[in-house]
């Protein structure tokens, strides 16, 4: 028989629906919020077999985040325990509880979030995703040689990404965007990669490397998520190597959304492991070539569930559009601004914004930051409980790491609100700008100096 378009398509339909249906099952018996939250939506256990995707109820970030400890399906997990133990093991190579990929984001809202996958789920996404790439390696007798160039310093999901590469089929190169470029170049130009992935800025940062002459590698194949690629930026890459070059969407709730070859006009939705809605102000499906935001559901991780989620980002629908979304056109909503720096010596350099918009505090729920100028940062939180601490401490290991803590004055403000950007109605990272208003909380305001009082040594052996 032969297959067609729309044969694949109605088969992937039904694949979806049936995976949707035995997770809700799971759910159901497993997660208590959502047996909770769908009983007070008017759904019953006998419903749950005729739903479509459009019958279950919104979630938010927030909400799936305040009822955490009844979302989740294993009872060994709860928040306070998951965000004590990111915080305190950084590697993204360790599992909580020796079994547990745990994964945390800001996402472009500026809300922190986390969010936990068993081995079993975590595998599955990247069985899905290998099918999907097709790059045959020129050394089938050696293991793939991937370098990753990307922020490295705790468990986010590029990271985590690269850290559970499976050996001896693979042999990986962590490459961090807190290093030198000095030291980023050497450790490339003795591994010689054949593979080549990280955020679609820090890629095209290595190809103007390679133009310059002081990069010698040539990777077969290149993957970038994270950010947006722009023109400008495939432009160089290409014009630096004859790879072939995939781009990702993906994010911490589900680490593989869509793919493309970057000559391709649009993205395929991974349909075997999400379903993906792009809807408008009413919440009402948006059709081709019209803008909306994404509403995830991903099917296979069954350990903190993810159905209906209201993400962070808005797409623009491809061509295709049956119920839902089968093609992606462009990601909208994604860039940030870096943080000007200055390093030892007076050289000025950046903090990337996926650096930023990956730090974690346990207890933060927004943060964002202000540069006065290169050497003046201003970093606001929104937090329940004082994490003056915490956020100094973290922020301190960034620029110890970039070789600036010397260079760069910061002062850290607790406040009750951060405003969205009035254009986008999103949380803008990053500002650069010379002043702010802010609405402080109540004695929370603390100035860097602060810590250097004798009253404050109770914090400062805290720091240390």
């Amino acid at each position: 028989m032969k297959v067609t378009r729309t044969s694949r398509r109605n088969k992937n339909r039904h694949g979806q629906r049936t995976n949707l249906q035995q997770l809700l099952e799971y759910v159901w018996k497993h997660s208590a919020f959502y047996r909770d939250y769908y009983q007070g939506h008017g759904i019953r256990e006998q419903d749950l077999g005729d739903l479509a995707i459009r019958d279950l109820p919104l979630l938010s970030r927030r909400t799936l985040m305040e009822h955490f400890d009844n979302a989740v399906t294993d009872p060994r997990l709860n928040r306070a325990d998951v965000e004590r133990w990111l915080h305190e093991n950084p590697d993204p190579h360790l599992r909580f509880a020796g079994e547990f990929v745990v994964v945390h984001s800001s996402g472009s809202s500026g809300n922190i979030a986390i969010f936990v996958y068993n081995e079993k789920s975590w595998r599955i996404a990247d069985f899905a995703m290998a099918d999907r790439l097709l790059v045959p390696p020129q050394h089938p007798s050696e293991p793939i040689k991937i370098a990753f160039y990307m922020a490295t310093h705790g468990h986010f999901a590029m990271v985590s990404i690269a850290a559970s590469m499976q050996k001896p089929l693979y042999e990986t190169l962590l490459l961090s965007l807190l290093d030198s470029r000095e030291r980023v170049v050497e450790q490339l130009n003795t591994f010689k990669p054949h593979r080549l992935c990280g955020y679609s800025s820090s890629i095209a940062d290595l190809a103007h490397l390679a133009l310059q002459g002081r990069l010698d590698i040539q990777p077969e194949s290149i993957l970038v998520a994270g950010d947006k690629l722009t023109p400008a930026m495939e432009r160089t890459i290409r014009q630096a190597w004859p790879a072939r070059l995939h781009v990702i969407y993906g994010a911490s709730e589900s680490k593989y959304i869509a793919i493309k070859e970057a000559i391709d006009e649009d993205m395929r939705v991974l349909t075997d492991l999400n379903i993906v809605e792009v809807l408008d102000a009413e919440r009402e499906p948006v059709g081709p070539g019209r803008e909306g935001r994404v509403v995830l559901t991903n099917l296979h991780n069954y350990t903190l569930p993810i159905i209906r989620y209201e993400f962070d980002d808005y797409v623009v629908v491809g061509k295709e559009d049956h119920g839902t979304v089968t093609t992606i056109r462009d990601i909208k909503g994604r860039v940030n601004d870096a943080l000007p720096i200055v390093v030892r010596g007076g050289k000025h350099d950046t903090i990337h914004p996926i650096v930023l918009s990956e730090f974690h505090v346990p207890r933060l729920e927004k943060i964002q930051f202000i540069s006065r100028d290169a050497h003046r940062v201003c970093i606001q939180y929104v937090a329940p409980v004082d994490l003056d601490a915490a956020v100094v401490r973290q922020f301190r290991r960034i620029l110890d790491s970039k070789d600036a803590a010397d260079t760069t004055i910061f002062e850290i403000h607790r406040v009750q609100e951060i405003q969205n950007d009035p254009a986008t109605g999103k949380l803008r990272l990053v500002r650069l700008e010379a002043g702010h208003q802010m609405t402080p909380a109540v004695g929370a305001s603390t100035d860097l100096r602060d810590f250097d009082r004798p009253e404050r040594q109770s914090v400062q052996q805290i720091l240390e």
